[in-house]
């Protein structure tokens, strides 16, 4: 269960938003995503909107904002006089990305995306 709610999130939050005129070429949307870090064996998790801009059927331009929603924590007691906490999560994300699609049907594409995604970690615990 706990490997497919990301899994389902990401299927349902993949679906776009329609804006009010279906002519617009403007676009809104919700985006859940769950990292791994296999050094570490570390999961973050993150949940944020995606706008972009379609130019055509076949590319567009979006960007992506994203907050983390867990990350990780544990307590440790260096000198043996205090519970302290370590935690370290996503701050934020953001991404700028060109897609290019190909329509298969009506409502159902595939799509390639490329772009550049800037993390913020925070980290507190420390010193």
């Amino acid at each position: 269960m706990n490997k497919m709610l990301p899994l389902t999130l990401t299927l349902l939050a993949s679906s776009y938003v329609a804006t009010a005129n279906s002519d617009d070429a403007w676009y809104l949307g919700a985006l859940y995503n769950a990292q791994d870090i296999s050094t570490d064996g570390r999961d973050f998790n993150a949940f944020g909107i995606t706008a972009g801009y379609q130019f055509n059927n076949y590319f567009s331009v979006e960007s992506r904002f994203s907050k983390g929603t867990s990350g990780y924590s544990t307590s440790y007691d260096a000198l043996e006089t205090s519970n302290r906490r370590y935690k370290e999560d996503i701050d934020s994300q953001v991404a700028l990305l060109a897609k290019g699609s190909y329509p298969i049907l009506d409502n159902f594409e595939i799509y390639a995306l490329v772009g550049y995604t800037n993390t913020k970690i925070e980290v507190n615990g420390l010193g």
